[in-house]
């Protein structure tokens, strides 16, 4: 079939049915054995109140280009398909320069924020020399006097095995049997 169309009326047909020049959602790859971790999880919680949601400390890594802007990619799609698999730019690690901070937050309480130097590599004795007996133990203390007890939320990065989990849970663990 050789039809000629003009490349607006193809694009006043695609607006019509909904699609939109979007640039695409961010979304880091989960992977497939963690999906249902993670949903398992969500479900668990499902009950849970604003009170006990305010006393989950949640912490996390961050890095930040320092040099370029990166690529910027289009797509083609509805309003509900930002987060559909052939919709998002999934990001994985890559050579870029940057610079990486730690923070945490629990309830309306923040933590300090901490800059990793550049080119430290946070394995888990860093992680717990650098992140874990500066910040997180002291902000943690902060957060069970002023919301009761606090939960550590982590991700299961690389940093957050071996040594510092066992760093944590020394630190973390309930000893009254709650």
């Amino acid at each position: 079939m050789d039809y000629a169309c003009d490349p607006k009326t193809v694009q006043n047909v695609m607006i019509s049915l909904g699609y939109h020049k979007r640039v695409p959602r961010t979304k880091f790859n989960v992977k497939p054995d963690n999906k249902p971790k993670r949903v398992a999880w969500c479900q668990a919680r499902l009950h849970w109140t604003k009170e006990e949601w305010k006393r989950v400390i949640w912490a996390d890594e961050s890095s930040f280009s320092t040099a370029g802007f990166g690529h910027r990619p289009w797509v083609i799609r509805k309003a509900d398909e930002e987060y559909h698999l052939n919709c998002v730019d999934l990001k994985f690690h890559s050579g870029r320069k940057s610079k990486m901070v730690w923070g945490a937050f629990c309830g309306t309480t923040k933590s300090v924020l901490i800059f990793v130097p550049g080119g430290a590599k946070l394995d888990s004795a860093t992680y717990v020399r650098m992140v874990l007996e500066p910040a997180l133990v002291p902000f943690w203390h902060q957060c069970c006097e002023e919301y009761g007890w606090a939960i550590v939320q982590e991700d299961n990065a690389p940093g957050h095995k071996g040594y510092a989990k066992a760093y944590c849970w020394k630190c973390f663990s309930r000893r009254d049997g709650l």
